[in-house]
């Protein structure tokens, strides 16, 4: 029994002197891990309620009346050009249904196929898992308005899902334009045609906000004004016969975001600086747009009015719209914050030199977020750091000349 005891000792003995000659090794020959240095951005982004208003024409809102559009929804047309065909009068009951389901049909599918037109499977399926997580924390927490929304947002990617998936959409379309025809050489009623009153967009799909969402409510619009509105819905399917064309150049968004912003949104403002503006829900490309007016705070919110140029189907197709409002953004030289240190109050980081030796570079620090650091990039200056560089991250202390490696 005792040889087992001494036996155990002197392992125990070993095990000290071994972890001891390991510290005084790390000691005098620290253990780095390094990084290389690439570009990137790092962007200052809000979450915001979103309200798309456009410039629009209404040229028809009408009962008892069937539609035929020669020209395509989101396609432009020039002042004075031929856009449908109505019909009124003598029109059987059986067809006058018939006729009317088919242009709602196509109606739908062509707005979906539109709305559809860039997502990919990939991406739609992306979505859904996030709206997933997003129905756990909601539940969670008891926010009863989240799941409303996420449950209609669910249901809209679905729907873009059935149509970018389907690899039959466009003979579908053709299928019902030729019934929709056969279908209309059977009216003997009266037929009118139908022209443009001004150059734009031709859309026959209405949401029934083109009223209550005009231009005029730039100069007036509220964040309570902006929350009646969204919450009011007006019957979209009202009329049987409806068109209008859009201002094809210029739309405006309005944003409802904290107060606490309004010192970055009106130096934008004051220096005609625009606000980069993302639908997360139609991907991650950005809108430049820009700021038209700053509303008065209300209840810690401020409506923020903003005017772009650049088409997407989710700006014309679309009223309300969950949005990401990009405040600033950060491009330059981008590492893990981990690596920044203050030596003799100057900021910097330390890299590694002939594969070996570690240099103090000083740098300007732009912004961190999430763990991330960007740098300004100045190649001119002498000892600046550059692309490429490995940057060493450790917690032990490291002077310039120390051999790392």
């Amino acid at each position: 029994m005792k040889r087992v005891y001494k036996f155990l000792l002197i392992v125990a003995v070993l095990l000290a002197i071994l972890l001891l000659f390991y510290q005084i090794y790390n000691l005098f020959n620290p253990v780095v891990r390094t990084q290389l240095v690439t570009k990137g951005t790092i962007e200052e982004v809000v979450s915001a309620d979103a309200m798309i208003i456009r410039d629009e024409a209404v040229l028809l809102k009408q009962s008892d009346v069937i539609v035929s559009s020669v020209a395509q929804d989101g396609s432009r047309v020039s002042k004075g050009e031929k856009i449908a065909d109505l019909y009124s009068g003598s029109v059987s009951p059986e067809v006058q249904t018939k006729l009317r389901e088919v242009n709602e049909k196509l109606k739908d599918l062509t707005e979906l196929s539109n709305r559809a037109g860039a997502d990919s499977s990939n991406s739609l399926d992306t979505m859904l898992k996030n709206y997933a997580s997003d129905i756990i924390k909601a539940t969670h927490q008891g926010k009863g308005d989240s799941l409303y929304k996420i449950r209609s947002g669910i249901e809209d990617v679905i729907n873009r899902k059935i149509a970018s998936d389907s690899g039959s959409a466009d003979s579908v379309i053709n299928a019902l334009r030729s019934e929709q025809a056969n279908l209309e050489s059977q009216v003997s009623g009266e037929k009118k045609e139908v022209y443009a009153e001004r150059a734009g967009l031709y859309f026959s799909i209405f949401d029934g906000y083109e009223e209550k969402i005009s231009l005029e409510s730039l100069e007036t619009l509220t964040p309570s004004g902006m929350d009646e509105l969204k919450k009011s819905t007006p019957d979209k399917n009202k009329y049987d016969a409806t068109m209008k064309v859009a201002d094809g150049y210029n739309w405006y968004v309005a944003v409802s975001v904290d107060e606490g912003k309004l010192p970055t949104l009106k130096g934008k403002q004051e220096r005609a600086l625009p606000l980069d503006i993302r639908f997360p829900r139609f991907g991650n490309e950005t809108y430049s747009v820009d700021i038209v007016r700053i509303s008065e705070p209300e209840d810690g919110k401020v409506v923020v009015v903003c005017r772009g140029h650049d088409y997407s189907n989710a700006v014309y197709y679309n009223r309300f719209l969950d949005a990401d409002v990009v405040l600033n953004s950060y491009t330059g030289l981008k590492f893990f914050k981990d690596a920044v240190k203050i030596v003799n109050d100057k900021t910097g980081v330390y890299t590694v030199k002939n594969d070996s030796v570690a240099k103090f570079k000083e740098i300007e620090v732009l912004v961190t977020d999430k763990g991330y650091c960007v740098a300004k990039e100045d190649n001119t200056k002498q000892n600046a750091l550059l692309l490429y560089d490995e940057v060493i991250m450790t917690r032990n202390s490291i002077s310039d000349g120390d051999v790392v490696r």
